[in-house]
């Protein structure tokens, strides 16, 4: 009897291009003058310790507010509808108390702070002097707050029925210089906007993005003006990306490598920045089969190659004068009489021999190969690898930050700055040579796992070096901060889109002036 093999079922098929799909977001809208309507709600800012006065309300009400008015306890904002002679105002009244400091983080979650009060309200009026009524702040502290709005806004509703789906919104920004925030915000609300379709991308189901679907996705950008190419199987097998080839051969969907070229420095030889992303886009475990509470969600383990190919995007779109690189590692582990089993001994791109302890251990094969491909084919200037790599990550940093390893002070300080900046905040991991007896060897060069309790995702990347060769790198672990399985300050419960901003702050100030 011939074995039952199952295929593909067939599914209403992902849209080639990311930005068609149906989601919740918004970007606002900018005038000098904005006569607001009736249905429009109105953010006004009070300081609550000062007494809550405001030049737009009454003496009395603010006397009520100083009483009543919003604090920490009651969430800093209040809705009031105000009823005049001829009109009924609407207004959200917001603790200008909750804003300590124009800082990214402080103004990004005041934005966030908005988004959530103004949550089913279907046109807001966002005036610069009734949210500051004192002193405004500058041009830089107004886009992280509308940054951070626009990012808690946002939802996934491809799926849901239009009357359970989250309704659009209308954000009017009024301002003296709308002019001018409007030309800045040209660049930063495509960071948002970008920063949104890799939350699409990592909410998708796995029937629907799996690696060829992505590497498609990819080749659409070629419009931009980026150079991307797509290595099939057979192409990964004549390079010898082992790896790669290993994690993918227990599925029937096949593995893909996608690289994307951006061209932006005036000379174009100039070494680039490479990029490499963990596109696994279901991770059963493999034959280490995962248990049923820890595989449900593992269609977000393509998180990092997600952002990688909107920072490609968002750098074409932008013209940045840099050269980037990008590297997406697509492959699905499933278990099946293919798959690879633990004890196996698979030959990697760099010529190198693992022994694999755990089929589940997968990110880090895929990736041993793309760092292999990015050093020995582009030569780099920096080498930088993004990945939901390991659940002990998880544990020790949680939603609030993402691990940082890297063999060069002067990346990850880069980095790590860049995450400030962008409120995609890293903490710096160590790797020293004290760590290096982690790396076991049994019949091969190197094993892809341990079972050890101690430091796992120090071993992850401790593996992954060993494939950089002397070329300045960094790992970042988003195992933690991909998804959030509650409400965070700056998104909704779901995919976060993390390591996107910081990623492109990162490019923006390596570029040449």
């Amino acid at each position: 009897m011939k074995p039952f093999r199952s295929k593909p079922s067939p599914v209403r098929p992902m849209p080639a291009h990311p930005s068609q799909h149906r989601g919740t977001s918004m970007n606002p809208e900018f005038h000098v003058n904005f006569p607001a309507e009736a249905e429009t709600t109105r953010v006004l800012g009070v300081h609550r310790q000062s007494g809550g006065q405001h030049p737009a309300l009454a003496p009395e009400v603010s006397a009520a507010l100083l009483r009543h008015g919003p604090d920490a306890s009651s969430g800093r904002t209040m809705p009031l509808i105000l009823q005049g002679p001829e009109r009924t105002e609407n207004i959200l009244l917001a603790d200008l108390d909750g804003l300590p400091d124009c800082s990214p983080r402080s103004c990004r979650r005041f934005g966030g702070m908005l988004a959530d009060a103004l949550r089913g309200h279907s046109s807001v009026l966002f005036r610069t002097e009734d949210v500051f009524p004192g002193e405004r702040p500058d041009d830089c502290a107004l886009l992280h707050i509308l940054a951070g709005y626009c990012s808690r806004q946002y939802s996934f509703d491809r799926y849901r029925a239009p009357e359970k789906a989250c309704p659009p919104q209308r954000m009017f920004v009024e301002d003296a210089g709308s002019e001018r925030l409007a030309a800045l915000w040209l660049r930063q609300g495509r960071i948002v906007e970008a920063s949104h379709r890799v939350r699409q991308m990592v909410s998708e189901p796995p029937n629907v993005l799996y690696p060829e679907s992505m590497a498609a996705m990819a080749l659409q950008l070629r419009d931009l003006g980026l150079v991307v190419d797509v290595l099939d199987e057979r192409e990964l097998r004549r390079l010898g990306m082992g790896a790669l080839l290993g994690v993918g051969q227990g599925s029937d969907r096949p593995p893909r490598l996608v690289l994307l070229r951006w061209q932006g420095h005036s000379d174009p030889a100039a070494p680039p920045v490479a990029v490499a992303g963990k596109g696994i886009t279901f991770d059963s475990g493999g034959l280490s089969l995962k248990t049923r509470p820890n595989m449900r969600g593992m269609k977000h383990d393509m998180a990092g190659a997600a952002v990688v190919l909107e920072l490609l995007r968002c750098a074409a779109e932008t013209r940045l004068p840099i050269n980037v690189a990008g590297i997406l590692a697509l492959a699905e582990n499933m278990p099946s009489g293919k798959a690879l089993r633990p004890d196996d001994i698979i030959r990697t791109l760099s010529g190198r021999h693992v022994e694999i302890v755990s089929a589940d251990a997968e990110g880090r094969m895929v990736l041993c190969d793309a760092l292999s491909y990015a050093v020995t084919r582009l030569a780099p200037s920096c080498l930088i690898d993004i990945a939901t790599l390991t659940g002990a990550m998880s544990t020790a940093l949680g939603w609030q930050k993402a691990g940082l390893f890297s063999n060069d002070d002067r990346l990850a300080e880069a980095l790590f700055e860049a995450g400030e900046e962008t409120d995609e905040r890293l903490w710096r991991m160590p790797m020293d040579e004290d760590y290096d007896t982690l790396l076991k060897t049994g019949d091969a060069d190197l094993e892809n796992a341990t079972f050890g309790q101690n430091a796992r995702s120090i071993f992850a990347a401790k593996f992954l070096e060993q494939f950089v060769d002397n070329t300045p790198w960094a790992h970042i672990d988003i195992a933690g901060t991909a998804w959030s399985d509650a409400d965070t300050p700056m998104s909704r419960r779901g995919a976060t889109g993390f390591g996107l901003q910081l990623l492109y702050r990162f490019l923006e100030k390596h570029a040449p002036a």
